[in-house]
């Protein structure tokens, strides 16, 4: 409950309707500057990059309930709420998308080859209004953040990764890698269902070795 409060005190702070911030003197108000309009679980400042080798561990370390949907994390940049409730019908195997009713922009994310397989399978034998993913597959229980939290730290932990992971570590490691991979921050702000503001300012670093490698690409 206290995401909605964080997104309106930084929504204050930014328009200038505090005008006296001692009234929150409760509160932490740097950590809400770093905050995103549209995307204010995104602050990147408490986000840790996990290496292709240790997000491999993590998913050698999953049971089959759970694997499915870290890789779905590990090769798209959704948000774990945009796939917790995702249904068959949401999946469209021919045009290789996965729609997202995502709270800043619903929208049909394109997927690769290997994850229109992998929902194929979650799909499989399933009416429309299936679940695509369930707690231990039973088909009925949706994951929640207190399930995925849990059952991420518990992964992490048997792939011996040191310190704490969540779920968004998992998206911020794979929005760092499209950028290093050449995808401009226009394309990238979209599959990720974020602005481009947050991605100029949360991942500079990746997007000034691209830039490097493009000048030196064309060095004369």
């Amino acid at each position: 409950m206290l995401v909605p409060v964080k997104a309106c005190l930084n929504w204050a702070i930014r328009e200038n309707y505090l005008l006296d911030a001692r009234c929150l003197s409760g509160f932490s108000l740097a950590s809400y500057s770093r905050m995103s309009e549209d995307d204010p679980l995104q602050s990147t400042s408490h986000r840790r990059y996990l290496t292709p080798a240790e997000r491999r561990r993590i998913i050698k370390s999953a049971d089959s309930d759970e694997s499915s949907w870290v890789r779905l994390c590990c090769n798209t940049p959704l948000r774990p709420g945009d796939w917790h409730d995702r249904r068959v019908k949401h999946f469209d195997p021919k045009a290789g998308t996965l729609f997202v009713q995502s709270k800043t922009n619903p929208r049909h994310v394109k997927l690769s080859s290997e994850m229109v397989a992998l929902l194929k399978e979650c799909s499989k034998s399933k009416l429309p209004n299936a679940l695509l993913y369930t707690v231990n597959n039973d088909g009925t229980t949706m994951w929640d953040k207190y399930a995925w939290n849990d059952s991420i730290k518990r992964l992490a932990k048997e792939a011996e990764i040191q310190g704490v992971v969540c779920l968004y570590d998992l998206r911020h490691s794979t929005i760092n890698e499209l950028l290093e991979a050449g995808l401009s921050a226009t394309q990238t702000a979209i599959i990720a269902g974020t602005s481009i503001k947050m991605i100029d300012e949360n991942y500079k670093k990746a997007i000034e070795a691209r830039q490097v490698s493009a000048l030196e690409s064309i060095a004369i």
